[in-house]
């Protein structure tokens, strides 16, 4: 029997349901308890003649003697876990830490402290639990492999359906969405996006990029028209869009691709992985059929560049601190705007008081964050980075003279 990969821990209940089977996972299953299999016994199926007929039921069966379906079914799942195994099995995505002198678009909006951690190549200490696995999978390997593979058919039946009408080869006119490409390939050995000098006359900064575009549109003649970034939404995030609109993070990505493809357009879509109801949308403002599991927002590219570019320098800063000065940023999180701290990453708290929900059950480096400490501190020795300024240093601080711990 292959072993499992990913454990629950120590089972809620004492084995009863397989107490032989070669796995301890399922030896420890849990089945109903004696009061339970005591009630079930003297419990006896009713057919109403009536659909309707509750007062019959109640009547036939009070309150006392009810089992709720909870209290006679539930134990500790042993199938259920095959699921977050099977998708860490299936997995292409490498998570090898690796010290990144690069920026990734996809980190864009994240705290600066965490952008230290990816820059360094700090192994995570809150890796994603099973949860946490199946939820980003519903996203990045449901929604938007559905979504990507619907639009490449549409453009697909799109020429065909033209080449019917105006015959083989035929094409429409520049500026028309003509095709798309996947997942496009931005590789930082030759994919760099210059920030503006700071004052007339100085260079401007190379920055290097890596990453991948969801969807560019294309016209017929090659032009890219517009890039789209995906993101897959809980129930009240999604919900949240239509009062608070799109984060700095996802305009930031597909801003970042568009200078670099020429598009003239950027656009984010959300896709909701809870939908809201009929009753729900019916008293919010001008919630469409298709907006009650999707919507999309779009601008100009030229409209972030303020942002972008001020995003892109804070990025590019926050990795040459770790690669240049071996020191990782404070605990800031641009989304809240005033550069405060938090001081307790358990609760995502702020200095001011308020929270964050990026530290809480979403940050893969919390407990290294906490054992870190606020301010600017040295990268973790753990580090890939660290570990190869270790080759010919014994400390970081040696690695990186005259780094110290801020307060």
């Amino acid at each position: 029997m292959p072993a499992r990969i990913a454990g629950s821990g120590t089972p809620r209940y004492p084995p009863r349901d397989y107490p032989d089977h070669p796995d301890p996972h399922v030896r420890f299953a849990h089945i109903p308890s004696a009061s339970a299999r005591e009630a079930m016994a003297d419990f006896i199926p009713y057919t109403p003649t009536d659909d309707n007929d509750q007062e019959a039921i109640v009547a036939e069966f009070p309150a006392s003697t009810v089992i709720k379906d909870a209290e006679l079914g539930r134990r500790e799942p042993i199938w259920a876990h095959h699921l977050a195994d099977q998708i860490r099995l299936t997995d292409e995505h490498d998570s090898t830490p690796k010290d990144r002198p690069y920026v990734r678009p996809s980190d864009a909006g994240k705290c600066a402290r965490q952008l230290g951690y990816v820059a360094s190549g700090t192994p995570e200490s809150d890796p994603a639990d099973d949860a946490s696995i199946i939820a980003m999978a519903a996203g990045a390997r449901f929604f938007h492999k559905l979504w990507q593979d619907g639009v490449e058919r549409y453009f697909d039946e799109l020429r065909l359906d033209y080449e019917a009408e105006h015959g083989e080869g035929a094409v429409p006119g520049p500026g028309i969405p003509w095709r798309v490409v996947i997942e496009e390939h931005f590789d930082r050995s030759d994919t760099t996006l210059t920030l503006p000098p700071r004052k007339e006359g100085d260079p401007g900064i190379e920055v290097p990029i890596e990453g991948y575009a969801d969807l560019v549109v294309y016209d017929c003649e090659g032009t890219p028209l517009e890039v789209d970034d995906a993101k897959s939404k809980g129930g009240f995030g999604y919900k949240k869009l239509f009062k608070e609109g799109v984060d700095l993070g996802p305009w930031t990505q597909s801003w970042i691709y568009a200078v670099l493809k020429g598009a003239e357009r950027i656009a984010v879509l959300n896709i909701a992985k809870e939908n809201i109801s009929v009753n729900a949308a019916s008293k919010m403002r001008d919630v469409s059929e298709t907006e009650r599991y999707a919507n999309e927002f779009t601008k100009l590219t030229r409209d972030w560049d303020l942002p972008g570019y001020k995003e892109l320098a804070r990025m590019w800063g926050i990795n040459r601190l770790a690669h240049e000065k071996g020191m990782l940023g404070k605990r800031v999180i641009p989304e809240y705007g005033d550069g405060t701290e938090v001081i307790a990453p358990q609760q995502g708290l702020f200095e001011n008081g308020t929270t964050a929900w990026q530290c809480v059950g979403y940050c893969s480096w919390q407990q290294q964050c906490v054992t870190d400490g606020p301010g600017r501190v040295p990268i973790p020795e753990t580090s890939v980075l660290a570990i190869r300024m270790k080759e010919t240093a014994t400390t970081v601080t040696e690695a990186f003279p005259g780094t110290e711990v801020q307060s």
